[in-house]
């Protein structure tokens, strides 16, 4: 379940998407639904010498009667919030002091080029003294950001630095009040597919261009065991057509 934004994310949702998946699998997959243990979160764990984190699926199966809950981004705040600080200590994030709508200016389009932002030659340390003062509390919504330092002139403007942590005092509904930042959903999304060991990672075709985005962060991180990959497919949609040869012929599916 991504649920990296407070403001848009209700039980409600979550409880109807987990009907429509059983209803889908109902007597034929029920034995395949991965869960996980109510309140679990990543364990730490030893993987090729290196600390790294897990949290692998429970089947239902071999589980009946305990009681499991979907997967959720906000289950992994804090790992998520240790690879921030990662990429900040690597020199390829910054913390970002440009309102919404500058950075949107900023980003340029997709037939013209960004232009940095005044804040992308911040210090690692300043850098790291205000995301870790952005976790405390500290600013308003939308005072500062944390983004990827990438490339402002490239033609995928997903590479453009992007976002990858804003400010947003709002209560959530599996975590409370917690967390006052929150990941955006591409720093998230592969994060969440490395520590759940997924190795396909399944999008429809809007997100190509966001493949290389999810990349990036997994190839930066130095992470030690194998990495996911996003694959795109097309949406297939039905289309209605009328038999010419037969007047009367109802409508047919294809």
């Amino acid at each position: 379940m991504d649920d990296t934004n407070p403001a848009k994310e209700e039980i409600e949702y979550v409880d109807s998407i987990i009907t429509d998946v059983k209803w889908l699998i109902d007597g034929w997959a029920d034995d395949r639904l991965g869960l996980k243990a109510v309140g679990a979160t990543p364990k730490a764990i030893q993987s090729n010498g290196q600390s790294d984190f897990y949290l692998g699926p429970e089947g239902v199966a071999e589980n009946a009667g305990a009681k499991l809950e979907p997967f959720y981004a906000s289950d992994y705040f804090e790992q998520i919030y240790g690879y921030a600080i990662t990429l900040i200590k690597k020199g390829l994030a910054y913390v970002c002091d440009l309102s919404p709508e500058d950075t949107d200016r900023y980003r340029g389009a997709p037939d013209r080029p960004g232009k940095d932002s005044p804040f992308r030659t911040r210090t690692i340390e300043e850098s790291l003294d205000l995301f870790q003062r952005m976790r405390a509390g500290e600013y308003p919504d939308a005072a500062r950001t944390l983004r990827a330092r990438i490339d402002m002139t490239s033609p995928n403007v997903w590479m453009r630095d992007p976002l990858l942590y804003r400010i947003r005092h709002a209560e959530h509904h599996h975590t409370g009040n917690k967390w006052c930042i929150y990941p955006m959903y591409d720093f998230a999304h592969c994060l969440s597919d490395y520590l759940e060991g997924i190795t396909h990672s399944i999008c429809t075709l809007e997100f190509e261009v966001h493949r290389p985005l999810y990349d990036w962060v997994l190839d930066n991180l130095g992470l030690p065991r194998p990495l996911p990959h996003q694959y795109e497919f097309a949406r297939f949609k039905r289309r209605l057509y009328r038999d010419e040869q037969a007047q009367a012929a109802p409508t047919c599916q294809r």
